[in-house]
């Protein structure tokens, strides 16, 4: 079985969002896609049904989508939904959410608190309502 873990969902809306504050004209999405030379993504269910016949043609079982950029998580929420075997949803924190961290782990190290403990869900794998260890 074939998966592939590190897929960009290159949704209209990540396309709207990548383009804020630049002069387009018209559905943002489908200027982007024509000057790449891209098939417009339309709809998070029509992309979710292509990316679903482009790996049934490449004989993919299941890949992780990724929402690439904060505030496309719902098209990835959209995809997973639509076909909850074949996509597992990654998704973007906010750089905020990273330094929060750091702040958190430095303050622990350095009070003698020592490392934190692993997550429960650390080398488990997680879908569909199943954990397995990985």
């Amino acid at each position: 079985m074939v998966c592939d873990t590190h897929c960009h969902f290159f949704s209209s809306r990540f396309l709207e969002l990548l383009t804020q504050g630049t002069e387009v004209s018209g559905d943002r999405a489908v200027a982007v896609s024509t000057k790449l030379g891209w098939d417009p993504p339309g709809t998070p269910e029509e992309l979710a049904d292509r990316w679903v016949a482009e790996l049934d043609r490449h004989t993919v079982a299941r890949v992780a989508l990724i929402a690439s950029v904060p505030g496309d998580e719902a098209s990835v929420r959209t995809a997973v939904i639509r076909h909850p075997t074949r996509f597992v949803g990654f998704f973007t924190l906010f750089l905020a959410v990273f330094v929060a961290i750091a702040f958190f782990l430095s303050r622990s190290a350095a009070s003698g608190a020592g490392p934190p403990r692993r997550p429960a869900a650390a080398g488990r794998c997680l879908g569909n309502g199943t954990s397995e260890t990985v």
